[in-house]
């Protein structure tokens, strides 16, 4: 269910990535680079992204399930959630609503197939932005530095 790119993702990347229970998160985050996690139901969109993110020299893994997140989410130091409206059957906003519920303030941007308009609001009152799927690869690589950075990550890619 989790899906790795090789370009992308090396297993040095997950080691440095995993969660190290003598450290705390702030002190370990600010030695790795940053991750994106992208969580859609759309397997060749969701990987195609992954792709250019490694293009991009942004490491990310794509997600099919929101089941998985959480797991992902306990387990490795991720600085992005680009998640879609909707996963497999089930709602990325409630999934994030439930995250933000739990004073989880991890940068999210939301992936949306058509209705951008009606999905604002919601996006806007979770503090998470909000893009078309339809949005070139560039600009959605460039929104995730942006994200990153503004949440205090110092290690963006160039």
């Amino acid at each position: 269910l989790v899906k790795t790119s090789e370009k992308c993702v090396k297993k040095s990347l997950f080691f440095d990535c995993r969660r190290n229970r003598g450290q705390s998160s702030s002190m370990a985050m600010n030695k790795i680079a940053p991750f994106a996690v992208i969580v859609d139901g759309d397997g060749k969109f969701a990987d195609g992204l992954v792709r250019h993110f490694a293009e991009c020299n942004f490491p990310a893994i794509a997600i099919y399930e929101l089941s998985e997140v959480n797991r992902v989410l306990a387990e490795y130091f991720v600085s992005l959630l680009l998640v879609g409206v909707a996963v497999g059957g089930s709602s990325g906003i409630d999934f994030v609503a439930g995250l933000r519920s739990g004073d989880n303030d991890l940068p999210v941007i939301l992936l949306a197939n058509k209705d951008l308009e009606t999905h604002e609001l919601l996006a806007l009152k979770l503090g998470c932005g909000i893009v078309e799927k339809t949005l070139p690869a560039k600009e959605l690589v460039a929104l995730a530095r942006a994200a990153v950075g503004r949440a205090g990550n110092e290690n963006l890619p160039t």
